[in-house]
């Protein structure tokens, strides 16, 4: 039997194992509805299928490389293949509340409508089909409702891990659980043998050609997909390639910043020996390091700040025309040769002085809020209150979290100060009304979980959504809203809003 007639074979002995479950006929198991690969992210992954309930392995498994893990998308995974589509779809509606599923029967007949106007994308299943439904019943379901049905087993792919030998290392239904156990190590896979045909290391200028968005390069008897990226070293920059765009674009930036550095070493030794306040700054830092946890002594805060505010100073001045691109964004990224380059250490060269001073303006501004801020929760009066004390405590702590100077983007940072005029103004009228600030606090609570649980997700996925920084950012113009309206807010901000925006996020 050929190699294509027996893998027919083998799927169907193993479908007709569960003919009880399965509504295919031996005929109807063909290599369109279960195919024995499918192509993801550039990788060409085997697919096989086991159809007994209580297997390990039970429904359909992917044969995903360790240098490939941190590039698949479990989104997409979700499709399965298009001979489990349909059931898993089936399932979704049939397990939504008795009074949603109404307005979808017969199941069967709803679902062989949606499925005509339903392709495998990025999308999540639940979303693409919540929005199906709509478009051909016009009765709306809202996603986080269809991904909370719990499905059988076998509808759920099953990923294996293997090395480049092929021996097994882990296996999983949760793609994202594997990437956070062993996603340093995939990248390491994949760096140590991709990376060699393309990396350079101890360059100190832009000598090397224009740097790609994405390439494909030779490994073990196939070929991957790589992003390039140019790699902060110190003293140098490096090209190397990485696993995932958005870390291609997180280290990029780091090095066209090193890269300036390099290309303008009198105009920032002149700047670090002229920053304007720095001393007195220095000293309100090192009460918000104390608070951190880090401690150091005067020099060593100093040169601390002052690397910060170059480090800063430099990403704003060469990025500015970029607008308020953070790390990881596509605007993020105007920087693919040496002729763009050269063109922005130009501007750079004119506007670092300028940038420095307002930085230095800014910085110390938010110093002196805080220290204020400080000295006001270490009040006495204040200890009836503990529970709103320890919320403004964790908030300071993030809002102005380790190295925030160089990490916030600037067009967020010129916010700050009003920031920490509205955590005052809270602490002005917490004693007049505790019970209110109670109930805003714990709705904030609820909104910030959200997004610390979205971000973590998306850490793991290797991806990074614009969208999701702004609901951050409009968290914390809810919080002016709420306790100091007279700061005012760019645009309207309310919990009605914030819900409204997640939904539709």
């Amino acid at each position: 039997m050929g190699g294509r007639a027996a893998a027919r074979g083998n799927r169907e002995l193993l479908f007709l194992k569960r003919a009880d479950l399965m509504r295919h006929s031996a005929e109807q198991v063909t290599v369109d509805l279960y195919p024995d690969n499918i192509t993801l992210a550039g990788h060409r992954l085997a697919l096989s299928y086991r159809f007994e309930p209580g297997h390990l392995m039970d429904g359909v498994t992917m044969t995903v490389p360790l240098a490939a893990l941190n590039q698949i998308d479990e989104r997409r995974c979700e499709w399965l293949v298009p001979g489990l589509l349909r059931d898993k779809i089936t399932e979704m509606v049939r397990g939504l509340p008795k009074g949603v599923r109404k307005h979808f029967v017969p199941v069967p007949q709803v679902v062989t409508t949606v499925l005509g106007s339903m392709k495998p994308d990025t999308r999540p299943l639940a979303q693409a089909l919540a929005q199906a439904l709509h478009s051909k019943t016009g009765i709306e379901v809202a996603s986080d409702m269809l991904q909370a049905v719990e499905l059988p087993v076998y509808l759920r792919m099953n990923f294996r891990i293997v090395e480049d030998n092929g021996d097994e290392i882990a296996m999983g239904r949760d793609l994202v659980g594997l990437r956070s156990e062993l996603g340093v190590k995939a990248m390491r896979s994949f760096t140590e043998t991709a990376a060699s045909q393309f990396e350079r290391k101890g360059l100190r200028r832009w000598d090397f050609g224009e740097l790609p968005e994405i390439m494909e390069v030779d490994r073990a008897g196939g070929s991957v997909v790589g992003f390039p990226a140019i790699v902060d070293s110190g003293d140098s920059v490096a090209l190397t390639l990485v696993d995932t765009e958005v870390e291609a674009q997180r280290s990029t930036r780091k090095g066209l910043r090193r890269l300036l550095r390099l290309a303008l070493p009198e105009q920032f030794k002149f700047l670090s020996r002229n920053l304007p306040g720095l001393t007195e700054m220095a000293l309100r830092y090192a009460l918000l390091l104390e608070d951190q946890g880090a401690r150091g002594d005067k020099a060593s805060v100093t040169d601390r700040l002052r690397d910060e505010l170059i480090e800063a100073t430099c990403d704003r001045a060469f990025f500015l025309d970029a607008g308020s691109g953070q790390a990881g964004s596509a605007e993020a990224m105007p920087v693919r040769d040496r002729i763009a380059f050269e063109a922005h250490v130009a501007k750079a060269k004119v506007r670092l002085v300028e940038v420095a001073n307002e930085l230095c303006r800014l910085t110390g501004d938010m110093l002196v809020h805080y220290q204020a801020l400080r000295t006001r929760l270490n009040d006495p009066r204040f200890g009836a209150w503990p529970r709103a004390v320890a919320d403004v405590r964790s908030h300071l702590g993030v809002l102005l979290a380790e190295r925030f100077i160089v990490t916030t983007p600037f067009e967020r940072l010129r916010n700050f100060p009003r920031y920490l005029q509205a955590v005052g103004v809270r602490l002005d009228k917490l004693a007049s009304n505790p019970e209110r600030d109670a109930n805003w606090q714990q709705q904030l609570t609820r909104y910030w979980q959200m997004y610390t649980t979205r971000i973590e997700q998306d850490r793991l996925r290797g991806v990074s959504d614009p969208g999701v920084e702004e609901f951050r950012w409009m968290l914390e113009e809810l919080r002016v809203s709420l306790w100091a309206q007279q700061l005012k807010t760019p645009h309207p901000v309310s919990f009605k809003r914030l819900e409204k925006y997640w939904a539709d996020l």
